[in-house]
């Protein structure tokens, strides 16, 4: 695979980026998300951003972009999933207790009447 620019063309802004990281952050942003698919919806009326949507799909799908960002998901789950497994010396959670936490009492409020007429001789 060729190197992947690191750019963005359907966002506004078009950035550039200065790794891989970066870029994958920011492809699976919500900000960028919403770029992509107001460019699929204006797209359907405007041909410079139809084409720049064109653009940005092949780009997606000749440096397999899609791939790489599961790949990311993947590691990072893994990466998740093998430091919550618990060592030898932890201490039980406190769900895991056998004891079942008892509801807390809640305090009576008072109300300004209420507050008042207790001031009052």
């Amino acid at each position: 695979m060729a190197s992947v620019p690191l750019l963005c063309n359907i966002c506004p802004k078009e950035p550039e980026f200065s790794d891989i990281s970066h870029l994958l952050t920011h492809v699976a942003s919500k900000g960028h998300l919403f770029q992509h698919h107001e460019a699929q919806i204006r797209g359907r009326q405007d041909a410079t951003i139809r084409g720049k949507l064109a653009t940005y799909d092949r780009w997606h799908e000749r440096y397999h972009i899609g791939k790489l960002l599961s790949d990311r998901r993947i590691a990072k789950e893994t990466k998740d999933a093998s430091s919550r497994k618990p060592s030898g010396t932890a201490k039980p959670s406190a769900a895991a207790s056998t004891k079942t936490a008892k509801p807390r009492k809640r305090r009576a409020t008072t109300t300004a009447k209420q507050r008042v007429c207790a001031l009052a001789p």
